[in-house]
């Protein structure tokens, strides 16, 4: 038996090591005394050789190798969530400011409404998005298939053989959902836009929002109980990158998940819809005022 004092303002003392320590001495000297030899001791001290495994159709996957690669897809949901963003948003910007800096934009609104505009816009970058990450996907495939030999290759695919299917729809869901939310943002916005100069007020911000959620991803694995960790997990705009690797870490089951992915999708449509509205009354508005001075005088005017 051992007794460890401390004082109350003592620092943190790793209890469970000296413990564990303590253990391995104990059963050294009961070792010694039933007369064991060195091999018989090291032999009687050998932990046992624990592992699960998942059982899926007609395969089997080592546990350990799942939770890693549905881990690793969990938080590329953000990265990838992230770039794509920042890439098709600024797309969106700078044709709006073309058109309304070179007053093209009268023209189009002449010969067609701002709602088809509109939903035209959204839906094009959307599809053009999607695009990419199939190409994306295809040279992904194609470069396992002619590289599989390759040292690198054999090192992804090996730790990404793992991901179940149900976890990568669920990913490819997420993605695309946080894409198209992140889209309509971009259009209400760069409909105050007016011309090619206040293009980077008006994607500012949204890089931003998209880059809250990825922080916090980083945070959950310390305190994954948090309130307010827990409260974001269920919020459009940064759930993709909090929610999906709560899911793997079993923090979450799949119907809180499930929650998150339909809470986003829900946003998706009345933003779209009340979105159409700001566009159409905004698109044709010209101001030199900074972005973010429009939308908050016009909050107060509301």
């Amino acid at each position: 038996s051992a007794t460890l004092t401390t004082q109350p303002k003592s620092e943190q003392v790793p209890k469970d090591d000296i413990a564990t320590i303590l253990n391995q001495l104990s059963q050294a000297k009961k070792a010694t005394q039933y007369g064991l030899t060195a091999a018989q001791t090291a032999d009687f001290m050998k932990p046992v050789n624990f592992k699960t495994v998942v059982k899926q159709a007609n395969q089997s996957e080592s546990g350990a190798n799942t939770e890693g690669a549905n881990y690793a897809i969990a938080v590329a949901i953000g990265v990838i969530t992230m770039f794509v963003v920042m890439w098709y948003t600024s797309m969106i910007a700078n044709a709006i400011a073309n058109e309304k800096s070179s007053r093209i934009m009268e023209i189009l609104l002449a010969a067609t409404s701002a709602r088809i505009q509109y939903f035209g816009k959204l839906i094009g970058v959307f599809i053009l998005a999607l695009t990419h990450m199939l190409i994306y996907l295809i040279a992904g495939f194609a470069t396992v298939i002619f590289l599989k030999d390759n040292v690198f290759v054999k090192m992804i695919t090996s730790n990404l053989n793992g991901v179940t299917t149900g976890f990568m729809l669920y990913a490819l869901a997420f993605i695309l959902v946080s894409v198209a939310l992140y889209l309509v943002l971009t259009a209400m916005i760069a409909s105050l836009i007016n011309d090619n100069a206040q293009v980077q007020q008006a994607v500012q911000p949204i890089s931003f929002l998209a880059m809250i959620g990825y922080m916090f991803s980083y945070f959950m694995t310390f305190m994954p109980n948090n309130i307010a960790i827990r409260a974001l997990s269920y919020v459009p705009f940064v759930s993709q990158s909090m929610m999906p690797v709560r899911l793997v870490t079993h923090v979450e089951g799949w119907p809180t998940a499930l929650i998150s992915l339909g809470i986003s999708f829900i946003a998706l449509i009345l933003l779209a819809w009340f979105g159409q509205g700001i566009y159409a009354k905004n698109v044709l508005s010209y101001s030199d005022e900074p972005i973010m001075k429009q939308i908050t005088g016009k909050l107060l005017k509301k």
